[in-house]
């Protein structure tokens, strides 16, 4: 939505900080939805995440529109104003749908198979917390970190398993390249591909390179 249009799509027309999201907040052009009380019960807005703001809409878009704000109301970007009762009833058939997709891991106990911050996920999907902590306690937040995943024992044991089946794959390709009924030039090709293996050392070199991508 804030890809400016540039003919090959790229978001050329924005910086590395406005691409930033704590940028975007702290300058007003994303609005994180807060929780709040309606009709004697919590409305848990803050599963919707953030919003874009006018102030985003009048700086970002102007280079598509010619009078963005004519487009984009107040109205559209704060449907609540139109009615709060629907505003309500669509976020709690949100906050439903989370629920009970989460229970099923529960249900069938493959949640004990589920890596720390899936695990902590469904958690606070299907309970609202995870060892009461609900979605916004930095400790939830951080589990989504780069610097977490890099540090994780369970990460890096996933890559090992990916290297080791990676290995013999990169280095036999052939034998796994599937040609199905592709025309002789396009399975020429393929094969050619394949054929050009790299060394097991510059396979595990890249696959470690991998970690906290």
């Amino acid at each position: 939505m804030l890809q400016s249009c540039s003919p090959a799509g790229h978001a050329s027309g924005r910086t590395r900080q406005e691409r930033d999201p704590k940028f975007l907040i702290k300058q007003g052009y994303l609005e994180p939805l807060e929780d709040f009380r309606h009709n004697g019960a919590t409305v848990l807005a803050s599963r919707l995440g953030c919003r874009i703001t006018g102030r985003l809409v009048s700086h970002f878009f102007g280079k598509i529109f010619d009078n963005p704000n004519t487009v984009f109301t107040a109205e559209i970007l704060q449907p609540e104003r139109q009615d709060l009762d629907i505003f309500v009833e669509g976020i709690s058939s949100i906050v439903e749908t989370h629920r009970c997709a989460a229970q099923r891991y529960f249900d069938d106990q493959s949640i004990d198979d589920a890596c720390p911050p899936l695990r902590a996920l469904l958690h606070i999907m299907a309970t609202g917390n995870y060892r009461g902590m609900d979605a916004k306690h930095p400790h939830i937040r951080y589990l989504f970190s780069r610097e977490y995943f890099s540090r994780s024992d369970w990460y890096r044991q996933r890559l090992a398993i990916k290297q080791q089946r990676d290995i013999p794959l990169r280095l036999n390709p052939s034998t796994h390249c599937d040609c199905g009924n592709a025309p002789p030039a396009i399975r020429a090709g393929r094969l050619c591909r394949a054929g050009r293996c790299p060394s097991e050392t510059g396979i595990r070199r890249h696959l470690n390179r991998r970690c906290g991508a």
